[in-house]
Protein backbone atom coordinates (compact mmCIF):
# COMPACT_ATOMS: atom_id res chain seq x y z
CA UNK A 1 0.00 0.00 0.00
CA UNK A 2 2.78 2.40 0.61
CA UNK A 3 4.28 1.37 -2.85
CA UNK A 4 0.75 2.55 -4.55
CA UNK A 5 0.51 5.68 -2.26
CA UNK A 6 4.03 6.84 -3.38
CA UNK A 7 3.73 5.68 -6.81
CA UNK A 8 0.37 7.82 -6.80
CA UNK A 9 2.03 10.71 -5.25
CA UNK A 10 5.03 10.59 -7.72
CA UNK A 11 2.85 10.37 -10.80
CA UNK A 12 0.40 13.50 -9.00
CA UNK A 13 3.61 15.52 -8.84
CA UNK A 14 5.33 14.40 -12.18
CA UNK A 15 1.34 15.27 -13.98
CA UNK A 16 1.70 18.64 -11.67
CA UNK A 17 4.45 19.71 -12.54
CA UNK A 18 4.50 18.81 -16.48
CA UNK A 19 0.99 20.92 -16.33
CA UNK A 20 2.68 24.10 -14.32
CA UNK A 21 5.83 23.77 -16.83
CA UNK A 22 2.94 24.08 -20.13
CA UNK A 23 1.36 26.45 -18.50
CA UNK A 24 4.22 28.61 -18.03
CA UNK A 25 5.66 27.50 -21.75
CA UNK A 26 2.35 28.80 -22.98
CA UNK A 27 2.28 31.63 -20.79
CA UNK A 28 5.88 32.79 -22.15
CA UNK A 29 5.18 31.89 -25.90
CA UNK A 30 1.90 33.87 -25.50
CA UNK A 31 4.20 36.78 -24.02
CA UNK A 32 6.89 36.13 -26.78
CA UNK A 33 4.24 36.55 -29.73
CA UNK A 34 2.68 39.27 -28.05
CA UNK A 35 6.34 41.31 -28.18
CA UNK A 36 7.04 39.80 -31.57
CA UNK A 37 4.03 41.45 -33.00
CA UNK A 38 5.00 45.05 -30.91
CA UNK A 39 8.36 44.97 -31.80
CA UNK A 40 7.23 44.58 -35.62
CA UNK A 41 4.66 47.24 -34.85
CA UNK A 42 7.17 49.35 -33.93
CA UNK A 43 9.61 48.93 -36.38
CA UNK A 44 6.46 49.98 -39.26
CA UNK A 45 6.06 52.77 -37.40
CA UNK A 46 9.58 53.69 -37.24
CA UNK A 47 10.15 53.39 -40.91
CA UNK A 48 6.46 55.31 -41.73
CA UNK A 49 8.26 58.28 -39.49
CA UNK A 50 11.54 58.36 -41.21
CA UNK A 51 9.84 58.18 -44.92
CA UNK A 52 7.16 60.97 -43.58
CA UNK A 53 10.40 62.60 -42.29
CA UNK A 54 12.26 62.84 -45.91
CA UNK A 55 9.70 63.57 -47.90
CA UNK A 56 9.09 66.54 -45.58
CA UNK A 57 12.91 67.74 -46.18
CA UNK A 58 12.35 67.20 -49.67
CA UNK A 59 9.83 69.22 -49.83
CA UNK A 60 10.82 71.80 -48.11
CA UNK A 61 14.21 71.80 -50.35
CA UNK A 62 11.74 72.00 -53.09
CA UNK A 63 10.22 74.97 -51.62
CA UNK A 64 13.41 76.94 -50.52
CA UNK A 65 14.89 76.18 -54.50
CA UNK A 66 11.12 77.74 -56.18
CA UNK A 67 11.76 80.75 -53.69
CA UNK A 68 15.68 81.04 -54.76
CA UNK A 69 14.16 80.95 -58.92
CA UNK A 70 11.86 83.59 -58.22
CA UNK A 71 14.63 85.80 -56.09
CA UNK A 72 16.75 85.75 -59.20
CA UNK A 73 14.35 87.05 -61.74
CA UNK A 74 14.18 90.21 -58.93
CA UNK A 75 18.27 90.40 -58.97
CA UNK A 76 18.94 94.46 -59.87
CA UNK A 77 21.00 92.94 -62.83
CA UNK A 78 18.05 91.28 -64.69
CA UNK A 79 16.15 94.21 -64.19
CA UNK A 80 18.43 96.26 -66.28
CA UNK A 81 18.94 93.45 -69.16
CA UNK A 82 15.44 92.24 -70.74
CA UNK A 83 16.83 89.71 -72.52
CA UNK A 84 18.41 88.53 -69.61
CA UNK A 85 15.07 89.22 -67.40
CA UNK A 86 12.74 86.93 -69.96
CA UNK A 87 15.58 84.14 -69.93
CA UNK A 88 15.33 84.16 -66.36
CA UNK A 89 11.62 83.76 -66.47
CA UNK A 90 11.68 81.16 -68.83
CA UNK A 91 14.35 79.32 -66.48
CA UNK A 92 12.05 79.91 -63.62
CA UNK A 93 9.12 78.17 -65.24
CA UNK A 94 11.61 75.13 -66.30
CA UNK A 95 12.63 74.87 -62.63
CA UNK A 96 9.25 74.93 -61.49
CA UNK A 97 7.77 72.28 -64.05
CA UNK A 98 11.00 69.89 -63.53
CA UNK A 99 11.04 70.20 -59.24
CA UNK A 100 6.60 69.22 -60.28
CA UNK A 101 7.76 66.37 -62.49
CA UNK A 102 10.79 65.16 -59.49
CA UNK A 103 7.84 65.86 -57.26
CA UNK A 104 5.31 63.43 -58.90
CA UNK A 105 7.97 60.41 -59.85
CA UNK A 106 7.80 61.85 -63.53
CA UNK A 107 9.74 59.55 -65.91
CA UNK A 108 12.92 61.84 -67.42
CA UNK A 109 12.50 64.55 -64.89
CA UNK A 110 15.97 66.25 -63.54
CA UNK A 111 17.15 64.91 -60.57
CA UNK A 112 16.99 67.68 -57.68
CA UNK A 113 20.41 67.79 -57.30
CA UNK A 114 20.65 69.40 -61.16
CA UNK A 115 17.78 71.79 -60.14
CA UNK A 116 20.05 72.65 -57.02
CA UNK A 117 23.10 72.84 -58.42
CA UNK A 118 21.45 75.40 -61.44
CA UNK A 119 19.89 77.36 -59.21
CA UNK A 120 22.26 77.67 -55.99
CA UNK A 121 25.71 77.56 -57.99
CA UNK A 122 25.54 78.70 -61.95
CA UNK A 123 22.70 80.86 -62.02
CA UNK A 124 24.22 83.55 -59.46
CA UNK A 125 27.67 82.76 -61.30
CA UNK A 126 26.34 83.73 -64.65
CA UNK A 127 24.35 86.96 -62.96
CA UNK A 128 27.47 87.95 -61.37
CA UNK A 129 29.60 87.85 -64.57
CA UNK A 130 27.05 90.25 -66.14
CA UNK A 131 27.11 92.44 -63.15
CA UNK A 132 30.66 92.54 -63.83
CA UNK A 133 31.61 92.71 -67.38
CA UNK A 134 28.20 93.89 -68.49
CA UNK A 135 29.04 93.97 -72.05
CA UNK A 136 26.69 92.65 -74.96
CA UNK A 137 28.75 89.45 -75.66
CA UNK A 138 29.05 88.22 -72.16
CA UNK A 139 24.88 88.86 -71.87
CA UNK A 140 25.10 86.43 -75.04
CA UNK A 141 26.92 83.49 -73.82
CA UNK A 142 24.70 84.07 -70.28
CA UNK A 143 21.02 84.18 -72.20
CA UNK A 144 22.36 81.13 -74.14
CA UNK A 145 23.53 79.36 -71.28
CA UNK A 146 20.13 79.93 -69.44
CA UNK A 147 17.88 78.69 -72.36
CA UNK A 148 20.18 75.62 -72.10
CA UNK A 149 19.74 74.89 -68.31
CA UNK A 150 16.38 75.66 -69.63
CA UNK A 151 16.16 72.71 -71.67
CA UNK A 152 18.18 70.47 -69.95
CA UNK A 153 15.70 70.66 -67.18
CA UNK A 154 12.36 69.55 -69.21
CA UNK A 155 12.18 66.08 -69.85
CA UNK A 156 12.55 64.33 -73.23
CA UNK A 157 9.59 65.40 -74.39
CA UNK A 158 8.89 69.31 -72.93
CA UNK A 159 12.49 70.13 -74.22
CA UNK A 160 12.01 69.55 -78.04
CA UNK A 161 9.08 71.40 -77.88
CA UNK A 162 10.63 74.25 -75.65
CA UNK A 163 13.72 73.97 -78.20
CA UNK A 164 11.76 75.54 -80.66
CA UNK A 165 10.00 78.05 -78.77
CA UNK A 166 13.16 79.24 -77.89
CA UNK A 167 14.69 79.04 -81.20
CA UNK A 168 11.83 81.10 -82.06
CA UNK A 169 12.00 83.64 -79.10
CA UNK A 170 15.39 85.36 -80.45
CA UNK A 171 13.51 86.14 -83.68
CA UNK A 172 10.77 87.67 -82.01
CA UNK A 173 12.89 89.93 -79.92
CA UNK A 174 14.46 91.20 -82.92
CA UNK A 175 11.19 91.84 -84.40
CA UNK A 176 9.92 93.68 -81.81
CA UNK A 177 13.26 96.06 -81.11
Amino acid sequence: MRLEFLSTAAAVATSSLVSWVADVALHDGLLFAALFVLLVQWQLQRRRQERRAKREALLASMRALSEEVELLACDKVAVEYPELRRQLHIFERAVMRALASAHHGRAGAAPLCVIQRYVRETAPTLLAAVKEYGDPLTLQGVCRHFQLMSQRLLPQSESSEATAQIARAPHALSAGA
